[in-house]
């Protein structure tokens, strides 16, 4: 049994659950939410090792999550996917993402449309 635990945060219940369920299935811990606030809660009240976010969500976004969690939960490893648009920046080889004037770096980025292959080999590769 894996001991790592992720949280997904997607707005859109589909792919969160898709999610939510392969992640499970492949042993891992696994909580979700639907957006940024409801993911802030979680994390602070679980001890995540991954917190898996998409970046355009209403009430809070990604890059508000990331920048609002790092300085409190350095440990936690953040992934953050996106289809892009035209204000987002991505810098891939240092996965920086700037949008609006606002920068932060995570430690995955992911572009959607992303293979569910993709997403499994990124976070296995934040553990090894």
């Amino acid at each position: 049994m894996n001991n790592k635990k992720i949280l997904v945060v997607d707005d859109e219940e589909l792919l969160r659950d898709m999610l939510v369920e392969v992640l499970a299935g492949e042993g891992y811990q696994v909580d979700s939410a639907e957006n940024g606030i409801e993911a802030s809660e979680l994390i602070m009240l679980n001890d995540y090792d991954v917190v898996a976010t998409d970046f355009f969500m209403p009430k809070m976004n990604g890059l508000e999550l990331v920048k609002i969690c790092q300085g409190s939960f350095p440990d936690i490893k953040f992934i953050l996917f996106s289809g892009g648009g035209k204000e987002l920046e991505i810098n891939v080889n240092e996965n920086c993402i700037a949008y609006k004037g606002q920068k932060i770096s995570v430690d995955l980025y992911i572009k959607k449309p992303f293979s569910i292959d993709d997403v499994l080999v990124s976070i296995e590769s934040l553990f090894s």
